[in-house]
């Protein structure tokens, strides 16, 4: 499954890059995300609890990041684990470019998944993808704004690109499950 898409943030590139690169940033920008920490430079491991369709699970898994050019691009390759849920893993590219005042953020993930996940209609997965692309985004334009702080309280859906952020930062390898 291919997943691409783009949004403005109303903040400079290298800002955008530095909280891109900021676990502390990222863990709060992710959806119900448990845990999210740095092991390395390059790799993140986190625990996400992922609710797609009828399908509930916490994740633990990890993200590398590659292919590194500040501030403008990295690859994330992901890998989680969600129990009797399945598994995923992810492919993540992504690019930021100048628009003034603001930043355009490109993004394009490949990802497989495995287990009941894969036994889900496409059409329910990527329409959930994009809406917990949407929820990460606003999230993380609210934490960078607040000044690293977390976000009013909101919904309690679940964020797939938290789950795909948990990609983007580590979508996950050992776990939890549910049903």
């Amino acid at each position: 499954m291919e997943i691409i898409g783009k949004t403005e943030l109303p903040f400079p590139r290298e800002e955008i890059w530095q909280h891109l690169n900021d676990p502390d940033i990222l863990r709060l920008s992710v959806p119900d995300c448990q845990s999210l920490e740095a092991e390395s430079d390059s790799k993140l491991v986190a625990t996400v609890v992922a609710k797609v369709g009828p399908i509930k699970a916490t994740f633990n898994g990890e993200a590398v990041i590659s292919d590194s050019v500040p501030p403008e691009s990295y690859t994330l390759t992901a890998n989680g684990k969600g129990g009797v849920a399945g598994f995923a893993s992810a492919v993540i590219k992504v690019k930021l470019t100048d628009k003034g005042d603001s930043t355009e953020l490109e993004y394009s993930v490949a990802a497989n998944l495995g287990g009941k996940l894969a036994q889900l209609g496409t059409r329910l997965i990527e329409s959930t993808a994009r809406k917990w692309a949407d929820k990460f985004f606003n999230q993380f334009s609210e934490v960078v704004a607040g000044g690293g702080q977390a976000p009013a309280a909101s919904s309690s859906e679940p964020g797939f690109f938290a789950r795909i952020c948990a990609a983007i930062k580590g979508l996950f390898s050992s776990s939890k499950t549910a049903s």
